[in-house]
């Protein structure tokens, strides 16, 4: 598939890689998860769900998300300085990463999030929303839907 898009195909909302095979690439970025959760909660017959793209929301707009449940966003590892890529496919930053951010303390600004590799971790406000903004401010929840 990723062969036949355009160099937007990563912003199109495609997996570029091999999903069981490390490849050169293996980015998967909002668009493709939003397309993916939607489809599943449709398979599952379940109209109560819905999968949002949040890409471009200020970090302050995405705590705001947050209290209607968890959110994905897209980071570096360990937090570092993200190293923008060009690719064929699009544009990302490196090392990638996304985690689930769950809770914010607002007294002490401090993230609680899962992360996919180390599991519940807290970070501060300042370095979170700093590299959130660096790595192309993307991000996706699913939301209920009432009505």
């Amino acid at each position: 598939v990723a062969n036949e898009k355009s160099k937007t195909a990563l912003d199109d909302g495609y997996f570029i890689g091999v999903p069981y095979v490390q490849t050169k690439y293996d980015v998967c970025l909002p668009p493709a998860m939003v397309n993916a959760a939607n489809k599943y909660i449709a398979d599952m017959d379940n109209e109560s769900l819905i999968a949002y793209d949040l890409t471009d929301s200020t970090f302050d707009e995405l705590l705001l998300c947050l209290e209607e449940g968890p959110i994905v966003v897209w980071v570096t590892d360990d937090f570092v300085k993200p190293t923008k890529i060009n690719s064929e496919f699009g544009k990302y930053y490196s090392p990638m990463r996304a985690i689930v951010m769950n809770g914010y303390n607002k007294f002490d600004n401090t993230i609680y999030y899962v992360d996919p590799v180390d599991g519940d971790l807290t970070i501060d406000y300042d370095t979170i929303s700093s590299i959130y903004e660096k790595c192309g401010k993307r991000a996706m929840m699913i939301r209920r839907v009432y009505g």
